[in-house]
């Protein structure tokens, strides 16, 4: 059990495997926002990785207070637009519980990056506000995990996990 979770270093790039096996599961209670990605002022293209496919579990709890985040965030310098990519790869079960789940929201510049949250088999998302891709010039996915065995599964709810998400933005320039 982890409460604090993220990249900080702006210019250099990170890869990040987390493995445990098929009956591990890693829980992060947050006591504070999570942001997976290039982070600062950032002078080059920035690839960052984080890949939880080898757990068979992944719990984060932000509750209402704490977001999800999933791409670059922070600015670009010397007219520098590009601030690279951001891919997290999902456990196999997993429950992200938070005020906001965003994937390549947070626009730096004139270029969002490229920003990946790829589901596992079994997902359950909890956030009030949802936004993928909903900053300035963001490239952003939400997907499935490559190599999953039937049908996988995402359920989206508000925060307390039983009402609608009151804010869902997708592509928004």
């Amino acid at each position: 059990t982890l409460s604090r979770f993220g990249f900080s270093t702006p210019n250099s790039d990170g890869n990040l495997t987390i493995t445990g096996g098929s009956s591990s599961t890693l829980t992060i209670n947050a006591t504070g926002h999570t942001e997976l990605g290039p982070n600062g002022s950032i002078t080059a293209p920035r690839t960052f990785s984080t890949d939880m496919s080898g757990l068979g579990g992944f719990i984060w709890n932000g509750g209402s207070d704490y977001y999800f985040e999933v791409g670059p965030r922070g600015s670009t310098a010397g007219g520098f637009n590009d601030p690279g990519t951001a891919t997290v790869l999902l456990a196999d079960n997993n429950t992200i519980t938070g005020t906001q789940i965003r994937v390549g929201a947070n626009g730096l510049n004139n270029h969002g990056g490229t920003s990946t949250l790829r589901l596992g088999q079994t997902n359950v998302l909890n956030a009030d506000t949802i936004n993928i891709g909903a900053s300035v010039r963001s490239n952003a996915t939400l997907n499935f995990r490559d190599g999953l065995s039937g049908t996988p599964t995402v359920t989206v709810r508000g925060t307390d996990g039983t009402s609608a998400v009151s804010t869902w933005d997708v592509g928004r320039v």
